[in-house]
């Protein structure tokens, strides 16, 4: 329960001030990598993955439920773009 709070503050705070304007971005691969690496060390932290434990990204994701950040940067950048 308590990894589940934390995932969902991580999201609904971190996330969305990290990615405020995202629609407005050059999506820089250095840019990208500096959010990915802030999610995966907060994911880690909240996980309590220690450093020593050997843990590949995409298997982090999938035990936390949690996709790409440039996959967000997209779908978000895709979402701002549609004029009605």
């Amino acid at each position: 329960m308590l990894m589940k709070t934390k995932t969902c503050m991580l999201n609904s705070n971190f996330k969305s001030v990290l990615s405020y304007g995202c629609e407005t971005w050059e999506v820089a691969t250095h840019i990208t990598n500096k959010l990915q690496k802030f999610v995966n060390q907060s994911l880690r932290r909240i996980m309590s993955i220690r450093w020593c434990e050997i843990i590949i990204n995409t298997g982090l994701w999938e035990a936390a439920r949690e996709e790409p950040i440039i996959l967000q940067i997209r779908m978000t950048k895709w979402q701002g773009s549609v004029i009605l």
